[in-house]
Parts: C-alpha cells; structure tokens; sequence
C-alpha cells in the first residue's frame, strides 16, 4: 500500500516516478527519492536499494545543502547513518572530507549501552511502582 501511494504522489507531483518504481525500495525509500525529485536533486547517487531510508535521508540533506559539500565521502552504504550524519555536520562545517570521516571515527556512541541503560532504568521504574 504504502509504495503504491508514494508511487501515486509522485504521478500527482508530475515527476519521474520510473526512478522510483522498484519493488526493491519500500516505501520509505520510494519517499527519499521522490521528495529529493520534487527539491530537483540529482537522486542518482542514493536511489539504490543498498542504501535504507535513514541513509538515503543523510544523503538527500547534503544535496540540499548544496555544491559546497562532495556527498560521495559519506554516501557508502557501510556507513550507519548516524556515522553519515556525523560526516555530513562535519563536511557543513568546513572540514575535509577525510577530517570528517577520522572525527566521525571518533565519535563513541555505542547503542548497545544506550540500550542496556533504557532497561536498567525502565527495571528500576518497575521496581520503584511496585514497593
């Protein structure tokens, strides 16, 4: 349902949904490329399925940036998009590409331990309620 009607949008916005129209995207990555169609971005180097929507997105947000960011650094479907993000800011804010990716490198945030901390809090919250 939800390709179908990303599909009909992109008819109603009278733009190519032939980029688009493959039963290898979902929805939500029909969505990143047609919205980066109707912005007049060159959608070519993320309307691939190896790249999910998150990172489709990361991409698509340094295209509108414009000409003074090279989106190839950090449009690697290897790369999470969290760590996309993180070179996109830095590439934004004047750094090199490498410089980017070696701070992006840097950057510690491990999801487990975000995770494993939500529990032990959460745990705790039960316990509490239940005294």
């Amino acid at each position: 349902v939800g390709q179908m009607q990303e599909i009909r949008v992109g008819f109603d916005h009278k733009i190519d949904v032939s980029l688009y129209a493959n039963p290898e995207f979902d929805f939500e990555q029909m969505r990143e490329i047609r919205v980066g169609l109707e912005k007049g971005l060159d959608v070519s180097i993320y309307a691939k399925p190896v790249f999910d929507y998150e990172q489709m997105k990361e991409i698509r947000f340094g295209l509108e940036f414009g000409f003074d960011i090279d989106v190839s650094a950090y449009a690697k479907p290897e790369f999470v998009p969290f760590k996309m993000y993180l070179i996109r800011q830095g590439l934004e804010s004047g750094l090199s590409a490498d410089e980017s990716i070696k701070q992006a490198d840097t950057t510690k945030v491990d999801i487990s331990d975000t995770d494993s901390e939500k529990f032990r809090l959460f745990n705790e919250i039960i316990q509490l309620i239940n005294r």
